[in-house]
This record gives structure tokens, sequence and C-alpha cells, in this order.
């Protein structure tokens, strides 16, 4: 990394390393007809214990609201990609078709994940995420300052 891209604010580089990913990520879902979140469903229903609808409207909450869940896990039952659970109800399940497009779509993730984790000691990698995730905590802790308090 060249001494300059120490310039850049921490901010500069998180929202670029997560263009960066969500690019090649998206790129490669498109491929296999996902996107985003259709992925996220797919995934967490293909590797996961049986969740129910609610559950995985929970699990994925961050970064859709439970009517576009409800939207896509229909999209993608309609598309054979998944089933209904016999046995459990409000339980999507994979069929094997969806099982072979999430195992087809992971193997390119998981090429771009190793690319993105080249010259990245795993200690390197602990660190940036501890160093996230204390600045997260920081920020969401109530502050009793306020601007006049600073005055």
């Amino acid at each position: 990394m060249h001494a300059s891209s120490l310039d850049k604010p921490i901010g500069y580089w998180i929202k670029k390393a997560d263009d960066v990913l969500t690019s090649h990520i998206d790129a490669i879902q498109q491929q296999f007809g996902l996107n985003r979140l259709s992925w996220q469903l797919l995934h967490t229903i293909c590797t996961r214990p049986p969740l129910s609808v609610r559950i995985l409207a929970e699990l994925v909450a961050p970064f859709a609201p439970a009517p576009d869940v409800q939207h896509v896990l229909t999209t993608l039952l309609n598309q054979g990609l998944l089933t209904w659970d016999e046995h459990l109800d409000s339980v999507p399940v994979c069929t094997p078709s969806g099982l072979e497009l999430h195992d087809r779509c992971f193997a390119q993730q998981t090429l771009i994940r190793q690319q993105a984790m080249e010259d990245i000691t795993n200690e390197q990698y602990a660190l940036t995420v501890q160093t996230l995730q204390a600045i997260v905590h920081n920020l969401e802790q109530p502050r009793e300052t306020t601007l006049n308090s600073l005055e």
C-alpha cells in the first residue's frame, strides 16, 4: 500500500472496500440470475437447518424489509430453487436445483474472497474486524456530551 493511501480516512476505505466487494459479488450473482437479497436468502436456506419465514426475515432485516423478503422467497419458490418443507409450516427448503445453483455461485464467490484476502494475514484480518467492531460499538453508545457542553 502506498503511503499516500494513509492520507484517506478510514470511512473512505470502508466505503471503497464495500463498493468493490459488492461490485464483484453482484456481478457473480447476476451471472446466476440472483441479486444480493435472493443470494442471502438462498445461501441461508441452503446452509442452515430449516428456518421459518419469520426467522429468515429477521436475519436479513438489516438489508431488506419483510415484504421484500416475502417477494424474493416467492420468486425463488416460483423458479423451483426452493420448496416448502413437507413437515414444517412456513419453512422454505432448497430443491436440488436450488442447491446446485447455490454451490456454483458460492464457488465463484469463494474465488473473489480468496482474491480479496491475498497478502492479508489472519492476524491482520482479525485486527481489522476488531477495529471496525470497536468503531461501531463506540458510535452506537449514547453520549451525554452535547455541542453546548463543549463550549
